[in-house]
């Protein structure tokens, strides 16, 4: 068990597979019960024909993405605007894609890795439906 959370907080770890072929005594007694991508704030998903990995943001990353949102004066008018609680340019930090891939998918497939990246950073997006509640009252 210490192995597999080794693994997990390094970063290794982001399929179940990845527990069987690494550590097998220890996935079967959690593969029914917990996703260790999950776990370890990675998840593995198919949009559109490709596999991507969502992850959950650590605090100095939150921290760091709040301070660039803020001092940012380039705005990408379809990027910054086409989703309510994201911004385009702020995927590549939440997944894997590239600019190249987020570019090349329909909106539609888009909304489904927000989803994604909602589920796994529920805090960050919560953190931002209030600080968006106290602009509106100040």
């Amino acid at each position: 068990m210490a192995q597999l959370l080794t693994m997990c907080l390094k970063g290794r770890v982001e399929k179940i597979e990845d527990v069987r072929n690494k550590a097998p005594h220890c996935g079967a007694f959690l593969l029914g019960r917990v996703d260790m991508a999950e776990l370890c704030g990675r998840k593995v998903v198919e949009v559109g024909g490709i596999e991507l990995t969502v992850k959950e943001l650590g605090v100095a990353e939150i921290r760091a993405l709040l301070l660039s949102a803020e001092t940012e004066d380039d705005m990408d008018a379809l990027g910054d605007l086409l989703f309510p609680d994201i911004r385009l340019r702020d995927l590549m930090l939440f997944t894997s894609l590239t600019v190249e891939q987020v570019e090349g998918m329909l909106p539609s497939q888009l909304e489904e890795v927000i989803r994604e990246c909602k589920a796994m950073n529920r805090h960050f997006f919560d953190l931002g439906a209030r600080m968006a509640r106290a602009g509106q009252t100040h």
